[in-house]
């Protein structure tokens, strides 16, 4: 069968063109038979329209959505960076103790540097004990060292005399104990320094010092040298008055100047009550000393009396 798409010769009239697929039984049909579904009318629904209506769409929110998701994602980053990092940090080992308690001796030994004494002697606070800090061989001492005494300001006065005197009778003729050391606060960031002086060796041929009494009562000063019959008072209110002790150092000084000292030093010994502190006293001391040293008096020799 030929067919009538593409002139094809076909060997059968049913199927389809081996050529273009058409199906030869339709072309089989009548030609009026073919044609007439191409006169048929289609009819169009009432609703139908030729073209579709213009849509307005609304804005889209999809950006907002994305930085929202993206602030939401950077926070939990931020917070998973925190906790990562509190973590790793409780995480870490305590440092070794004994390497911090041995950086503390050495911040400890470091004090005879700081003060200039060879051995510097620690009191505790109630001053029942004290500790040596030095850089010397305690059990070879060399003869002539120097030491002192370092404290704070509540430390009471009386133990702290009685270590001195002790101290004082053990170094005698090898170390010469010279100086008070008193820490200003309690942070232990400044200190300041008091003179102390040595008991005179004992023997004939050695003249005794004078010894002159600087004594700082509750509501007076007094300065005694007992040999030589000398007794100076000033009225004390409730505070060191700087021009009363000029007026009573002064008086002091024309009596010894008058009496028959043969050259011998002056020693002098400062007295306080028994239960005083430091800190009522070191403040004292330091003003004092310079106006001792210079009339040549050796300043100090700690006391402290029992006032009834």
């Amino acid at each position: 069968m030929i067919c009538r798409v593409c002139g094809h010769r076909n060997p059968y009239s049913r199927g389809r063109c081996a050529n273009c697929g058409y199906d030869l039984e339709y072309q089989t049909l009548p030609l009026e038979e073919q044609r007439k579904s191409l006169r048929k009318r289609l009819d169009k629904p009432v609703s139908f329209e030729e073209r579709m209506p213009m849509m307005v769409h609304g804005r889209s929110k999809a950006g907002y959505i994305g930085a929202l998701l993206a602030l939401i994602g950077i926070g939990i980053a931020g917070y998973i960076l925190v906790n990562h990092e509190r973590a790793v940090l409780e995480a870490t080992p305590p440092p070794d103790l004994l390497a911090i308690q041995q950086r503390q001796d050495q911040v400890r030994d470091s004090l005879p540097l700081q003060i200039g004494s060879d051995i510097v002697y620690v009191m505790a606070d109630d001053g029942s004990s004290a500790v040596p800090r030095t850089n010397l061989d305690l059990q070879l001492i060399p003869e002539g060292s120097t030491a002192a005494v370092l404290c704070h300001r509540p430390l009471p006065y009386k133990p702290l005399v009685v270590f001195v005197e002790r101290k004082l009778l053990e170094f005698k003729g090898i170390v010469d104990m010279e100086q008070l050391c008193c820490w200003t606060d309690s942070t232990e960031s400044d200190l300041v320094s008091i003179p102390l002086v040595a008991p005179p060796p004992e023997g004939d041929t050695i003249p005794q010092p004078v010894v002159l009494k600087f004594i700082m009562m509750e509501n007076w000063m007094v300065g005694r040298v007992e040999e030589l019959n000398i007794d100076v008072t000033a009225p004390r209110i409730s505070v060191f008055d700087r021009a009363r002790f000029d007026s009573l150092l002064y008086q002091v000084d024309r009596r010894l100047a008058s009496r028959n000292t043969e050259g011998r030093d002056v020693h002098v010994w400062a007295m306080f009550p028994e239960e005083s502190t430091v800190e009522d006293i070191v403040d004292i001391l330091i003003e004092t000393a310079p106006e001792f040293e210079e009339l040549g008096y050796l300043p100090f020799r700690l006391k402290y009396f029992r006032e009834d």
